[in-house]
């Protein structure tokens, strides 16, 4: 079987709190994170 290819992406904090939660078609990025398809990445100001 082949390697999965992560894909590192910069989600919006407002779409992100949207998909935790209010699920709809943003909700659709948190499988492909549990699952390790894509990798969220942001920066230190965006977390705090």
């Amino acid at each position: 079987m082949g390697k999965i290819r992560v894909i590192r992406v910069v989600i919006d904090i407002n779409v992100f709190v949207s998909a935790l939660l209010f699920g709809g078609t943003p909700a659709r990025l948190i499988p492909l994170w549990k699952t390790g398809r894509i990798q969220p990445i942001g920066s230190q100001e965006m977390i705090e």
